[in-house]
């Protein structure tokens, strides 16, 4: 029995492990088998698909933020340009409409003259009710 127990010390003392150098440890961790083993992907599974998930998600709001960001810069210009052009129509409506370009553009056709004298009221006179 003795020798029983010395045999076991001794496989024991075999199977103590060694202290490993830093290139072995290395090449441990570089070896993705002891890692990768069907259980190990099948309990890493739907954590994989979760980050896959939110990866798309986060690809998919970068994209949306963009776009939106785009057609608000567009909108922004399309507004100046409205804004530019509605002063300039009514600038020239209001220089237009003055009398004094009224009467250039109708004199020629109809004649028409600048009053020299204030306009008179025409007043109607009553007439009995029967």
């Amino acid at each position: 029995m003795n020798q029983l127990n010395e045999e076991i010390k001794k496989e024991a003392k075999k199977e103590e492990p060694k202290k490993s150098t830093a290139g072995a440890q290395m090449a441990k961790v570089a070896d993705f088998d002891f890692f990768l083993t069907r259980d190990n992907v099948q309990g890493m599974f739907p954590t994989i698909l979760f980050a896959a998930s939110l990866a798309i998600f986060y690809i998919a709001n970068a994209h949306f933020t963009e776009k939106t960001i785009r057609q608000s810069d567009r909108m922004a210009k399309e507004i100046k340009e409205l804004r530019s052009e509605y002063i300039t129509i009514k600038s020239d409506l209001m220089f237009n409409s003055k009398q004094s370009e009224v009467l250039k553009r109708l004199a020629p056709e109809t004649g028409i003259k600048v009053l020299t004298y204030p306009p008179k009221k025409i007043i109607k006179p009553q007439q009995d009710e029967y």
